[in-house]
């Protein structure tokens, strides 16, 4: 046997190491962006990063701390069709309490959307001026122990066992914490959470005897199934006084009361969500696309070590060898780190301006008018991979020109538009005749929106409504 070596051709797939790190780059959020571009700037002393100051609402250029496109959106409002749509979550503000004022003419709002306080901190800071302070730890204990409904969680007698106090204490606590707003706060069940919001109704002059006996006799479950008839005949009353008094409680209670802080916080929390690119109405009447990134960062290369680059090997002072490996190498991943970064901003611009061109509709006319579009179509419409549209489109959010931060995912979810309509086909319903599912769905085939009746079911889950039967 003969050992010899050969040369033979032969083609494989060899992935470069820029598409390497321009893929991962790709796939960061803003967030992690930031913060890989804060690593490289300790590790590489050769990049050089000038960061400009945001708005943390809109990523909009701050004037002397103030963002003039926040201020103009406060100011006049939602103007675009998309107002009402699935985005507009702020749906119970009649529950949420209101913040004190504060006497500071420096004082930005804006700057404070970022920081709004929690429910819990809301009720401690609110107990704390009713109680001793020797039963603040109790009133911790309590409001650390709210479910996410507003409900408590723990029995009395076990939380006076744990904290080793008398259950007279812990009672004077709970009463003092379910006098706090919103109304229905630290209740037990639900029947308690009601007669709680009745009795807060009751004290403004708003009342109905029949509400009041419904959920004083614990006949929510009889009212909820419809069965006017048995409800009206152990109440004494008209089967009239009692669909008046389920009106009532519909419209006046809600059997969650933690939710109308949540969502106000979940509002809040989606408006101040730093969006990664904007779209803006232009002077010509269409839209521009800014990458915030691209207009926050502005990276180059060390001038000091660009110079010694370019010339090390004609300087009057020769470097060592180690030095010049040093500044060449170090340059080198400057601008490969640069290169890296600026293919992400310019694989956003490309996704997003093909995405203005093809929802220039959506964007007028409001969320009824998004056009079904995958993300191997718009793979198809740019040039790229679809791997590609999906890493350029995860977690990553687009501000509209109405001043909404939706996520790039919702331009690729068709049933937004279906679901805005069921939301209309449903609010324009009669009490006296609700509409069923399969009513719904054919409706919607009218209007050229073929969807299954139990799809009907699932996008209506997803939108929080009850069954027609319920309704």
């Amino acid at each position: 046997m003969d050992l010899e070596q050969q040369v033979r051709p032969e083609l494989s797939v060899r992935i470069s190491p820029k598409l390497i790190a321009s893929t991962k780059i790709l796939a960061l959020s803003s967030q992690e962006l930031a913060q890989t571009i804060q690593n490289e700037l300790l590790e590489n002393p050769a990049l050089e990063v000038e960061e400009t100051s945001q708005c943390p609402t809109c990523g909009g250029p701050l004037d002397e701390g103030r963002c003039s496109v926040c201020a103009r959106q406060t100011d006049a409002g939602p103007t675009n069709a998309n107002e009402g749509s699935d985005w507009d979550t702020d749906r119970y503000g009649e529950y949420s309490s209101s913040r004190g004022a504060v006497d500071d003419d420096d004082y930005d709002p804006l700057a404070r959307i970022t920081a709004e306080e929690s429910l819990n901190d809301m009720l401690l800071v609110s107990l704390a001026a009713q109680i001793p302070d020797a039963d603040f730890p109790i009133a911790e204990y309590l409001v650390g122990n709210l479910d996410d409904r507003g409900y408590l969680s723990v029995h009395v007698d076990d939380a006076a066992r744990t904290l080793d106090v008398p259950k007279e204490r812990v009672e004077a606590v709970l009463a003092a914490l379910q006098s706090l707003e919103p109304a229905g706060i630290g209740a037990r069940d639900l029947r308690e959470c009601l007669a709680l919001q009745l009795a807060a109704l009751a004290e403004g002059g708003i009342a109905n005897p029949v509400a009041s006996a419904i959920v004083e006799r614990n006949l929510l479950k009889a009212m909820a199934e419809r069965r006017w008839q048995e409800v009206a005949s152990t109440l004494n009353c008209t089967v009239a006084e009692v669909k008046d008094g389920c009106k009532f409680i519909k419209e006046r209670l809600n059997p969650h009361p933690a939710n109308g802080y949540q969502s106000n916080a979940a509002a809040t929390q989606a408006r101040s969500f730093k969006p990664d690119v904007i779209i803006r109405r232009s002077q010509t009447g269409g839209y521009d696309v800014e990458v915030i990134e691209s207009v926050r960062f502005d990276l180059r290369i060390n001038s000091s070590y660009r110079s010694l680059c370019t010339n090390v090997d004609g300087m009057a002072v020769q470097l060592s060898p180690e030095d010049r490996i040093h500044i060449k190498e170090h340059v080198a991943k400057a601008r490969f780190f640069i290169d890296c970064v600026r293919q992400r901003w310019e694989t956003l611009r490309q996704i997003t301006t093909c995405l203005v061109n093809y929802q220039s509709e959506f964007l007028e006319k409001g969320v009824r008018w998004l056009k079904p579009l995958t993300r191997s179509e718009l793979a198809d419409m740019v040039g790229l991979h679809e791997s590609t549209i999906s890493r350029a489109t995860a977690e990553k959010y687009v501000l509209l020109p109405n001043g909404r931060a939706i996520s790039y995912d919702d331009f690729f979810d068709a049933s937004l538009g279906i679901k805005d309509t069921m939301r209309e086909l449903i609010g324009d319903e009669t009490e006296q005749s609700p509409l069923s599912d399969q009513h719904i769905a054919e409706k919607l085939a009218e209007r050229h929106l073929h969807i299954a009746r139990r799809t009907v079911a699932k996008y209506r889950d997803a939108l929080g409504i009850l069954p027609s039967r319920y309704r």
